[in-house]
């Protein structure tokens, strides 16, 4: 019974120490997925895709070369790197902390897909027309005598 009790302490105390997240742990691993509270990458080149719909409070690259793809609808609070020439591709609107240590990561930000850029207009709904005058007579009205201009 102390045995027990004492391996689910100390799986209990993993698991508040390690933050109960997702690892990945590896080289040259490819992984595309949806990620939930903390996401580590651990490793050399490896490739990752944090799909629509995650919730990731904190995201933390250790090692080189690793490049990690964040979707558009993506919940992220913080980034962390620890390494050489990591990339991490996130869209514009997500507003994220960064820490970096290391030489040649990049947090490279591209255009999001579901949000149009602040210089594109959406287009308006097709022009209403606009009613037409009848038609002219061909011919002016003739005037009769003894009236003003």
């Amino acid at each position: 019974m102390k045995r027990i009790a004492s391996m689910a302490l100390a799986a209990a105390t993993l698991c508040v120490a390690s933050g109960c997240g997702n690892r990945i742990v590896g080289h040259q691993l490819e992984r595309s997925s949806q990620f939930y509270v903390e996401l580590g990458v651990t490793g050399h080149l490896n490739e990752v895709a944090v799909l629509d719909g995650s919730r990731v409070t904190k995201l933390s690259l250790f090692g080189s070369a690793n490049v990690i793809d964040v979707a558009d609808d993506v919940t992220l609070g913080k980034i962390e790197v620890w390494g050489n020439n990591n990339r991490v591709t996130i869209p514009d609107n997500l507003f994220v902390r960064v820490s970096e240590v290391g030489k040649g990561n990049q947090i490279i930000r591209r255009p999001s897909a579901n949000v149009a850029s602040s210089t594109e207009r959406p287009r308006p709904a097709a022009a209403a027309q606009k009613p037409t005058k009848p038609d002219a007579p061909d011919k002016a009205p003739e005037k009769t005598p003894g009236s003003n201009p």
